[in-house]
């Protein structure tokens, strides 16, 4: 199976980019911070849409895109979507495979107490794909934050394992460069991955 992840920060005037690799050649799209509206979210005939918006300020939006012959549902997470997380849940069926999508995007980073639960709570694999906003070591940033030490803590502890690199996914206007997009998946499942 092949994912891709993006913090797209506005994806309207970038749809294009999906016409050409890894977008074209991904099975599933992970996109955060979409800044789409409900009727914006037709990018592709051959995916199927499940996306949040945020309410009440600029911004922000999740969107899964799985393809059209795989079937999947939203899953309720219970969590109040506030402008500092955004959690969209789906579980998919995709050929011989049945797991769950997490995206998220967490602008001031992610606090981990607040979803581990949810995160541990799945009887089936999980990926989570995200805008974690966390620096830490573990992934080759030179700082780290009590929120990415907790993390670190929680995923060494865990049944999920990181699959980024150390590649940076942000560049920064001065020039630096960090990963802030995390890719995350249930041993069980890691196999599977492209």
């Amino acid at each position: 199976m092949t994912f891709v992840q993006w913090n797209c920060r506005g994806i309207k005037n970038k749809k294009i980019w999906l016409k050409v690799p890894p977008f074209s050649t991904s099975e599933f799209w992970v996109f955060q911070e979409t800044f789409l509206k409900h009727e914006d979210h037709r990018l592709c005939s051959s995916k199927n849409y499940f996306y949040i918006d945020r309410h009440g300020r600029p911004g922000g939006g999740l969107l899964t895109a799985i393809p059209k012959n795989a079937s999947g549902r939203i899953i309720p997470t219970g969590f109040s979507h506030n402008f500092n997380q955004e959690i969209l849940a789906v579980e998919v069926h995709f050929q011989d495979f049945h797991f769950i999508i997490i995206n998220l995007y967490a602008p001031q980073g992610l606090n981990i107490e607040n979803v581990k639960y949810f995160f541990d709570s799945f009887s089936i694999p999980v990926f989570i794909f995200g805008d974690f906003n966390l620096h830490h070591p573990f992934w080759g940033s030179n700082r780290s934050s009590p929120l990415s030490n907790d993390f670190v803590e929680w995923l060494q502890n865990s049944s999920f394992i990181l699959l980024n690199s150390s590649n940076p996914t942000y560049a920064a206007y001065t020039g630096s460069a960090s990963l802030l997009g995390l890719s995350i998946c249930s041993a069980s499942i890691s196999h599977a991955v492209d």
